[in-house]
């Protein structure tokens, strides 16, 4: 019995010191470009760049946003992984990039334009054994801020300050009372560095402006005419009169 317990515990210990051979023999497996083809195909990648587009309805609102891939090789393919809602926590799956067969230009559109958040592109090898990935690039997309529509962002100086610019890359830590607060501090405390105008107000007054003197010039366009169909209508009766009388 003793004898059976001891060649038990022996079997067990074997199988545990060759287990992490087994593991690493099928790992290495994966991945079996020498250190020359890696360093070429890394060499490669390294020209694959990424950006992102705002993408336009037909009023000129921002709908959304492209990611483009640039310089992808023949051998290689692209990967990527999180798009979707930061808030909902609903990333996407890893999926294949999409390429142009003629420019090889890879695109993937996101309608999401209320949260940021960062967005990665792996490139890979295409060649067999060579399952590393060669580079990794990240983007980080903007989202829309609605609060610098408010009339407070309008201020000279205020352009540039973070809670009026219309796109950001940070979810604010505060509510938008808050913001607000925060906004009117920054426009007191420019008013002594600047002019402290409304762009935006003044912006409205020339319009507003510009308004009223195409109103007036109607006004007296229709006052000249009126009054020249009065005169005119004066001047037929006068002469009716006239011949009226000389024929008596």
């Amino acid at each position: 019995m003793k004898k059976s317990i001891f060649y038990i515990f022996i079997c067990m210990i074997c199988i545990f010191l060759f287990l992490p051979i087994v593991m690493a023999e099928d790992v290495e497996s994966t991945n079996s470009c020498d250190a020359i083809e890696l360093n070429e195909l890394i060499k490669k990648a390294s020209k694959v760049t990424g950006t992102y587009e705002f993408v336009y309805n037909e009023n000129n609102e921002v709908i959304g946003f492209n990611y483009l891939i640039y310089n992808i090789p023949e051998n290689m393919y692209v990967v990527y992984s999180g798009i979707g809602s930061q808030k909902a926590g609903a990333y996407s799956d890893s999926a294949l990039l999409e390429l142009d067969p003629d420019t090889r230009i890879g695109k993937v559109f996101d309608d999401n334009i209320e949260d940021t958040y960062s967005v990665s592109f792996f490139v890979y090898s295409s060649e067999s054994g060579c399952g590393s990935i060669l580079k990794t690039i990240t983007i980080k997309k903007l989202r829309y801020n609605p609060i610098s529509k408010i009339e407070q962002c309008k201020y000279d100086g205020l352009e540039d300050y973070l809670y009026c610019k219309e796109w950001v890359d940070t979810t604010f830590p505060f509510g938008e009372a808050e913001i607000i607060k925060k906004i009117e501090a920054k426009k007191d405390k420019e008013k002594s560095k600047t002019t402290g105008v409304c762009l935006f107000c003044e912006e409205n007054k020339k319009n507003e402006d510009k308004y009223n003197t195409l109103v007036l010039i109607k006004q007296v366009v229709m006052f000249g005419l009126i009054s020249g169909i009065i005169i005119d209508l004066v001047i037929i009766i006068y002469l009716f009169r006239k011949v009226g009388e000389s024929r008596i």
